[in-house]
């Protein structure tokens, strides 16, 4: 893989979005004690979903850097 500027910014995407979540994730546990009312919290699957998302985003978007979906799917990690 050679370093170009869109690699840089997918995979920053990524690193954002986990700085996100993991918050999330520990403000849902909170909030929902038990463990099965934690994995069935929305918190919970947005922040899971904020973290799949822009991995398979930044993995598409590292081969093909001109793909749309790739870069919709780094973005909607990070705003989710």
């Amino acid at each position: 893989m050679s370093f170009r500027p869109a690699n840089l910014i997918a995979w920053l995407s990524v690193g954002a979005s986990i700085g996100l979540a993991v918050p999330a994730l520990g403000m849902a546990a909170r909030t929902y004690p038990s463990i099965s009312g934690f994995l069935s919290s929305p918190s919970a699957l947005n922040a899971v979903l904020a973290l799949v998302f822009p991995w398979v985003g930044a993995a598409i978007v590292s081969r093909q850097p001109a793909n749309r979906i790739g870069w919709l799917l780094c973005a909607e990690g990070v705003v989710n």
